[in-house]
């Protein structure tokens, strides 16, 4: 039932946003904040698909006219309530990333500052506003690791999964340590049905970032599909 779906996601998600926000009170002024922004980019996209199913939930319930006395209204109401919780604990993540101090004894690069732009774009909803400065990101620098990885999200959210991937594979050939984008290669196998390849994957962006959110929603996920089909690899 599509209830069950959004509650069984919203309590994953909500665990991730936890630790995301652990993760952010432990972030020192002027530390590196590009893998938290990416995580919470994360987040909101696993978000966008839960409100997907929310609403498909909502449409059938409405469709079905219950009476007021049937236990599924009370059911879509404590999970809007949820839904609506994780959602202002994920821009409470947001704003207190963006809230950190940044380096000022360090110029910012071009490609930085136009990747932050894009990145900020982002967060109102402007994908291709976003996508614009995160392509002239990338011709100030082409192997700018941080406007690779968003502009493979971005792709990863249009559904163009090899798209995703190559810009995913791209930013680890220039930064193999990077977390963000080791999850994200993840995500795309796991999309894919390889559950080897996305179970190293997320790990390897463990190693790089103990306690990484996304990494450990791919490895969630892998544990449930194993459980659920053994043989399956």
């Amino acid at each position: 039932m599509k209830l069950d779906q959004v509650h069984r996601a919203l309590l994953d998600l909500s665990s991730y946003v936890d630790s995301l926000t652990k993760q952010i009170e432990g972030t020192k002024a002027g530390s590196d904040t590009s893998n938290l922004s990416a995580t919470v980019t994360d987040l909101k996209l696993r978000l966008s698909g839960i409100n997907t199913v929310a609403n498909d939930a909502k449409e059938d319930i409405a469709a079905a006219k219950l009476e007021a006395q049937n236990p599924l209204l009370a059911t879509l109401a404590d999970e809007q309530a949820s839904l609506a919780k994780v959602t202002a604990a994920i821009d409470e993540a947001d704003k207190s990333i963006a809230s950190i101090p940044p380096k000022v004894s360090e110029p910012v690069s071009p490609a930085h500052a136009l990747w932050q732009a894009g990145f900020d774009l982002s967060r109102t909803g402007n994908a291709k506003g976003a996508r614009d400065k995160y392509q002239a990101a990338l011709k100030a620098n082409p192997n700018y690791a941080p406007a690779l990885n968003s502009l493979g999200v971005l792709e990863y959210g249009d559904g163009n999964y090899a798209a995703a991937d190559a810009l995913f594979q791209k930013t680890l050939a220039t930064t193999p340590n990077y977390a963000a984008a080791q999850a994200n290669h993840a995500l795309v196998l796991l999309k894919l049905g390889d559950r080897y390849s996305a179970r190293t994957a997320a790990q390897t962006a463990l190693k790089n970032n103990p306690g990484y959110a996304p990494a450990i929603q791919v490895l969630s996920e892998l544990d449930k599909l194993e459980k659920a089909d053994p043989k399956k690899k």
